[in-house]
């Protein structure tokens, strides 16, 4: 597998988890909780009000653990705290720490945060001139809104949608919040998904199944958004412009599949083959003394459409999915 290497670097900027709660002293629990992160025992947390309805949390740096009043622990990472989880735990594997929630046995992602950082690859001038102008394609139903000023942003969906995604000046923003004289890199650019609860679910099932975040990002980048020379009226004539494409790496579109979704899917099809084909397979059947391995070997060259292979591995990413 290709790794997205510099410019472009990924970061899981922010992640929610709640599993149920043991019902245990609360230095047993955070204990619990630093063990899961991987993070150092002689770590002095902040105890502090809880939020969200949780009777108190305790807090480091961006990593927030909340408990009481409910029977669930919410393991909150904020950027800075998944930058912080990063340094105290140098051997960290994002992956594998997610498939460890997930053996929890009740457990949900809230939200999962996914960005890539471009250092003079994008411009954020040409991408809000294309948006402002129409010249884009994209999935979302609702406008992008642009924000120009003392921001540079531009959103696609919103944040309550499954999925959003934020393209912003980072350069622009560090500059003016923060106050001390620091070395802020030129030309940083944002693109941050925001995927929440199944959509959240459906790209840790793509990732677990690639084992390529970078792939998995662009090839969901590249279903969903795409600036154009030229918007056609038929959507799939108007011409890539170079620069996304570059950004792109040539990545093949990924669509994200829910299991609500892909269990409609499933039985729509069955509706097919036994409702509408369902009659036509009996007769062919009744004419060849029912020989269903001749109709499979007749079938099993069949080409897929785009459509159907992409239920198959879904379907199969689903499948593997440990059971709760």
């Amino acid at each position: 597998m290709k790794e997205y290497a510099y410019p472009g670097k990924f970061t899981g900027e922010e992640s929610e988890v709640f599993f149920e709660a043991p019902y245990f002293a609360d230095g047993m629990i955070l204990r619990g909780l630093m063990k899961l992160l991987g993070l150092p025992g002689n770590l002095e947390f902040s105890q502090r009000n809880g939020r969200y309805g949780y009777l108190q949390e305790y807090y480091l740096g961006g990593i927030r653990f909340a408990w009481g009043n409910c029977d669930t622990i919410m393991i909150d990472l904020s950027g800075e705290g998944c930058r912080l989880l990063e340094t105290l735990n140098p051997r960290l594997d994002w992956l594998g720490l997610i498939r460890s929630v997930e053996g929890i046995r009740t457990h949900n992602f809230s939200r999962l945060d996914i960005a890539c950082d471009t250092f003079g690859e994008l411009k954020i001038g040409n991408l809000i001139r294309y948006t402002l102008h129409g010249r884009y394609i994209s999935r979302w139903k609702s406008a992008p809104r642009v924000v120009q000023g003392r921001e540079e942003t531009i959103d696609f969906g919103s944040p309550q949608s499954r999925t959003m995604l934020r393209i912003y000046n980072k350069t622009l923003e560090r500059k003016t919040r923060l106050k001390e004289e620091v070395e802020i890199p030129e030309g940083w650019i944002r693109c941050e998904f925001q995927f929440r609860n199944d959509a959240a679910d459906s790209f840790i099932r793509e990732w677990n199944q690639s084992q390529d975040i970078s792939a998995v990002y662009l090839g969901l980048m590249a279903n969903q958004l795409r600036f154009v020379k030229k918007r056609e009226s038929k959507l799939d004539r108007s011409e890539t412009v170079a620069w996304w494409r570059r950004f792109l790496d040539n990545s093949e579109p990924i669509r994200l599949a829910y299991k609500g979704g892909l269990s409609y899917n499933l039985d729509s099809l069955q509706r097919y083959l036994y409702g509408q084909a369902g009659s036509s397979m009996k007769t062919w059947l009744m004419l060849s003394d029912w020989d269903s391995e001749k109709m499979v070997s007749m079938v099993k060259d069949k080409k897929m459409n785009d459509r159907q292979q992409a239920l198959i591995r879904k379907m199969q990413a689903v499948r593997d999915v440990p059971a709760e």
